[in-house]
């Protein structure tokens, strides 16, 4: 099923949520292990490609904050050590996955020499989306074209 989305570069809808979440396509669970393959393969092309550092440590399977930790204490331990200076300078971008914007997504794919197969499978989850608020009047739904669902593996 993974391979037949991939390969027509679409995402199958299921009909008893596309009319309250459109980005929803397959049973949850299913759609969890394909974003997870998706992910896999964009992170293979990019090491494949050596556009992912090696010093990067966010967006890595089976790093943590830990590993960053580890990785920061070492470099100044080192430093301290031959007696050179050490500083620190740490920031934290406020709201950046909440603001990422889908079509940004979509430019640096395209732009990319991203495999052509998961271009459309990525434009395709970021189209027509809609946040959808239960409250007393019925629902409220707005479009939405930034941000990531939490617990998302590809920030989709």
């Amino acid at each position: 099923m993974f391979n037949k989305c991939l390969s027509i570069g679409l995402l199958g809808k299921d009909q008893n949520y596309s009319k309250f979440d459109p980005s929803i396509s397959l049973l949850r669970s299913m759609w969890k292990l394909l974003e997870k393959h998706m992910t896999q393969r964009v992170i293979y092309f990019l090491k494949k490609t050596r556009e992912l550092s090696p010093k990067q440590l966010g967006f890595k399977e089976g790093v943590s904050i830990d590993n960053a930790l580890e990785s920061l204490l070492t470099t100044i331990g080192s430093h301290k050590r031959n007696k050179m200076h050490v500083a620190v300078v740490s920031i934290d971008i406020k709201g950046a996955f909440d603001n990422l914007k889908y079509s940004s997504i979509v430019k640096t794919l395209s732009n990319s020499q991203c495999p052509p197969k998961l271009q459309p499978l990525f434009t395709n989850l970021l189209k027509d989306r809609n946040v959808i608020i239960p409250n007393d009047e019925g629902v409220a739904q707005q479009p939405q074209n930034r941000g990531c669902k939490q617990g998302s593996c590809s920030g989709t």
